[in-house]
């Protein structure tokens, strides 16, 4: 599962800090042989990541402790 982007974050509303994800997993083209069956990581994970510019990214996340829908810059 190649993970493209990995950090922690501080929660906006909570303030505890926890480890993210972001991974995309790997496509096949229908009968291009067995699917890999690969495990899903354990961290929370980005649901969505937006591309800005110059490396930049909004990342949307939902913390792990409260739930709070966090989104912020992430520069790689």
């Amino acid at each position: 599962m190649p993970i493209v982007f990995e950090d922690n974050h501080r929660c906006e509303k909570c303030m505890r800090r926890f480890n993210w994800i972001y991974f995309r997993s790997a496509r096949s083209k229908f009968g291009s042989g067995l699917p890999v069956a690969e495990t899903l990581p354990t961290l929370p994970t980005a649901y969505r990541v937006e591309s800005l510019e110059n490396d930049t990214y909004k990342i949307y996340i939902n913390c792990p402790h409260c739930g709070y829908d966090n989104r912020f810059d992430y520069k790689k």
